[in-house]
């Protein structure tokens, strides 16, 4: 008779293997959806991602309510689609919460407001992404959502402009010839905390 920790070694194994083969599973999903999307394919898209984002897979979460939010595969629905970006968001999905900012601050699917909008772009600007990080400095740039302040507009996007956003290397152009020299200044000095601590730890997550 077998001993029950070789049982038990038997059990944990199967399921690492089982693990392993859903993972597989998963990302051959994916990219079978990514395949038929670009070739034009949207309802196949749909069809392939949507049980795995009803699984709760956050990638397919966001792909799916980019196709609602797009009408590609399914019917138009921006309240579809935010429901879907809140899921994915929720398992920290940056896509998701770039793509809740912008539902936020137009007002599509849900009620315009753009302090919520700036809630999730900050989200995903601090964890690295440049284009959450553009948004960010053009509402601080505005006022919307947020108390105007051109040194936090300046900072974020020339932290985003360094990591090779062109939108915001141009932002942070015009800034440059609108704002006063402070701000200007003040806004060197948080970018380059902001590149410390909402860039750099993404770029080298081990360190």
């Amino acid at each position: 008779m077998r001993s029950t920790g070789f049982n038990s070694f038997v059990a944990v194994a199967a399921l690492a293997a089982a693990v392993v083969l859903a993972g597989a599973a998963r990302a051959g999903a994916l990219e079978d959806g990514l395949a038929a999307y670009q070739a034009g394919r949207f309802d196949e898209a749909a069809a392939v991602w949507m049980p795995v984002a009803a699984a709760g897979d956050a990638d397919a979460q966001t792909y799916i309510g980019f196709l609602y939010s797009e009408g590609q595969g399914v019917a138009e629905d921006d309240t579809e689609a935010v429901r879907w970006f809140l899921l994915a968001a929720a398992q920290g999905d940056l896509d998701a919460a770039m793509r809740l900012g912008l539902h936020y601050s137009r007002g599509e699917g849900v009620p315009e407001d753009d302090a919520e909008g700036v809630r999730w772009f900050r989200y995903a600007a601090e964890r690295g992404k440049s284009e959450a990080q553009l948004s960010l400095a053009i509402h601080y740039d505005s006022g919307e959502g947020v108390t105007a302040d051109p040194s936090q507009a300046y900072a974020w996007a020339k932290v985003a402009a360094a990591q090779g956003n062109w939108q915001a290397a141009r932002f942070q152009m015009v800034l440059e010839d609108t704002a006063e020299t402070a701000a200007i200044l003040r806004g060197n000095e948080l970018a380059q905390r902001y590149w410390e601590n909402h860039v750099l730890p993404f770029l080298n997550p081990a360190n």
